[in-house]
């Protein structure tokens, strides 16, 4: 059977090549055990794969059959011959050379996958100074700074790269309360329990939070993501991966997981919760007061620096009733504050809340200095610390 076969294709070979024997110039071929017709003598890769009806055409290789069972690769723009003996059969198969674009230069690779670390040494960009971002026609880009070993298929319809440098630092409290979204950066900044760490990837999980701000047992914390867009925090749960690029964060704070009301505080009004965190993170007593001076907030055991007659005291804030909209306004602290040096402190008066008689320490900002969505208890009680600071050092 296979011998009349051969024989048949040689007769149709020897009928094209006698005068008179194919008056059609028809020249049968074989594509993927198929029968096709070509009426002229000499094809190419594009001339099979189009009678063959396969496109694109870049998603294909073709194969010619020689003698017994093997086959050979076709290269780009060859030209096979019909009229000679054995030229006959072809097989379509996956592609072998892809081709795609850096920065609008034509690239191929014969590789089905390529990490991004290698696409940029073969189109010669250096990975210290730019990174990969892969363009979509349809799609969102997709960015491979931090994904230098993750190969990506190689896609036969062929596939847009670009190489964009890199931002050397990014400062993800002060872009936060703008709301913009962090920049592709080799490192970021990030506060965490009211303390700056610098980050070489935006992706952090839970547990390193937890570990960066000075927690080692990490199922005891849980994490409070604050944004400049609302007054409430999020919790990050467990196994969460919290994305620094994203607009709007500030900050991160730590609370303890079991907690008590072990600090026997009045709660005779309600904080937002982003305060209670805050609060209850400094490990510190604290208490709500509805006051003759209005809504008062009142923490014990506040420690303040060298120089004074006291290393601990207790500090009060008045609470406005539209608060946080409304700034907070001054501090007041019992017992009265004295300087060692005996140096005077200037702008004190005496106030009764709660029965005892606290230092007031008129201290305000400039107009406009308070932001609603970014100021709150924690940043007032950054600015008392230097308050308090200033005046040890003048």
């Amino acid at each position: 059977m296979v011998i009349y076969f051969f024989n048949f294709l040689i007769s149709l070979k020897m009928n094209s090549l006698i005068p008179g024997g194919n008056p059609h110039n028809n020249y049968p071929v074989y594509i993927d055990g198929k029968l096709f017709h070509f009426e002229q003598p000499q094809v190419n890769i594009e001339d099979i794969l189009n009678k063959a009806d396969k496109s694109p055409v870049s998603c294909y290789s073709v194969w010619q059959g020689l003698e017994g069972c093997d086959f050979r690769l076709l290269r780009p723009n060859e030209k096979v011959d019909l009229r000679n003996i054995g030229a006959e059969k072809f097989r379509t198969m996956e592609p072998v050379i892809f081709n795609y674009q850096v920065n609008d230069q034509p690239e191929t690779t014969d590789q089905t996958a390529m990490p991004p670390l290698q696409i940029l040494k073969q189109a010669a960009i250096d990975h210290e100074k730019e990174y990969l971002v892969q363009i979509f026609r349809d799609e969102p880009e997709k960015v491979y700074a931090w994904l230098l070993d993750v190969p990506i298929k190689m896609v036969c319809t062929g596939m847009k790269f670009v190489s964009r440098p890199w931002v050397p630092l990014a400062d993800i409290e002060e872009l936060g309360k703008n709301c913009k979204p962090a920049p592709v950066a080799k490192q970021y900044r990030v506060k965490i329990q009211n303390k700056y760490h610098i980050v070489n990837s935006p992706y952090l999980p839970q547990s390193e939070i937890i570990r960066l701000g000075g927690k080692q047992e990490v199922d005891r914390w849980d994490v409070l993501v604050f944004y400049s867009n609302s007054a409430n925090p999020v919790k990050i749960s467990k196994d969460e991966v919290v994305n620094l690029q994203q607009p709007c964060i500030l900050h991160f704070v730590l609370q303890p997981k079991s907690q008590t009301e072990g600090r026997d505080g009045k709660r005779e009004f309600v904080l937002p919760i982003e305060d209670q965190s805050f609060l209850n993170a400094q490990s510190l007593p604290w208490e709500t007061l509805l006051s003759n001076h209005g809504n008062c907030l009142i923490i014990h055991d506040f420690l303040v620096p060298p120089g004074y007659n006291v290393s601990k005291v207790q500090v009060a804030l008045i609470i406005p009733p539209s608060y946080p909209a409304a700034q907070i306004d001054m501090a007041y602290f019992y017992p009265a504050l004295q300087l060692v040096s005996g140096k005077s402190i200037m702008a004190l008066t005496s106030c009764d809340i709660d029965g005892r008689i606290f230092q007031r320490w008129s201290r305000h900002r400039a107009a406009n200095e308070w932001i609603p969505g970014v100021d709150n208890i924690a940043t007032h009680l950054f600015l008392v610390n230097n308050w308090l600071s200033k005046e040890v050092n003048q």
